[in-house]
């Protein structure tokens, strides 16, 4: 993939979540939206995304493989094992209805915590399939 292609998806995936929000969608369903950027735009749109979140009070179902994304960005978690399909983990994240910046709940004792659950529940089921 050339430097010009690699750009233009950023700028794609930036502006995509603005242009979503102007339809005023009821739900937002997001497939990885951040999946293809670079560290730095992934964490600006994070930021931009969580505090556009709490605005709207969209509800959103975020799909992410990323695990300090899903802790950072979700009002809750739901964990699925790979296959069969089956919910490992449906959590309601402690931290969710106050007004948190983004960035400082890493620190949290709840957040480490259920960081901790949840790594642990994906390493069991990633040995099932070795």
């Amino acid at each position: 993939m050339d430097a010009h292609h690699i750009l233009d998806t950023e700028i794609h995936q930036a502006s995509a979540l603005p242009r979503t929000l102007a339809t005023n969608p009821e739900i937002l369903l997001m497939d990885e939206p951040l999946g293809a950027l670079d560290a730095i735009l992934r964490e600006k749109i994070q930021c931009d995304f969580y505090r556009i979140h709490k605005e709207h009070k969209k509800t959103t179902i975020f799909v992410t493989h990323d695990l300090h994304e899903a802790l950072l960005l979700a009002d809750r978690i739901v964990l699925f094992s790979v296959s069969p399909t089956r919910v490992l983990a449906d959590i309601v994240m402690p931290m969710s209805g106050n007004h948190i910046p983004m960035l400082e709940k890493i620190d949290l004792p709840d957040y480490i915590e259920i960081k901790d659950k949840l790594l642990e529940l994906m390493r069991i089921n990633a040995a099932r399939l070795l």
